[in-house]
């Protein structure tokens, strides 16, 4: 079955760029050509921002501490590029000072 419709919603701001790698993966290869994937995530100012550890951070069912973490806009870009996914900024607030983003196929 191909979906339409994906969403991340306060998942990008707590997981690597692995997690990511792999959502992009099952992104292209489980949706529709017309698919949307909307995600929030909280853009990296730095390079000392971007995370690059490879653990969820914020609270789970392992951890009760919060946290929450940044991704570099390039590398996003880059890893969609990749992928043959076209991606837009949409600078809307989704919540606790989180941004939207979609994804879609580059065909």
């Amino acid at each position: 079955m191909k979906f339409d419709f994906f969403l991340a919603g306060s998942i990008w701001t707590h997981c690597s760029k692995e997690s990511i790698l792999v959502m992009l993966q099952e992104f292209r290869k489980n949706s529709t050509p017309d698919a949307i994937f909307l995600a929030s995530y909280l853009p990296a100012e730095s390079e000392e921002e971007d995370y690059l550890g490879s653990t969820w951070v914020g609270t789970s069912h392992t951890s009760n501490k919060p946290g929450c973490i940044k991704h570099s806009r390039e590398w996003l870009k880059h890893q969609c590029r990749k992928y043959g996914l076209a991606i837009e900024y949409l600078e809307r607030s989704a919540f606790d000072s989180q941004l939207w983003l979609t994804l879609s196929k580059q065909d």
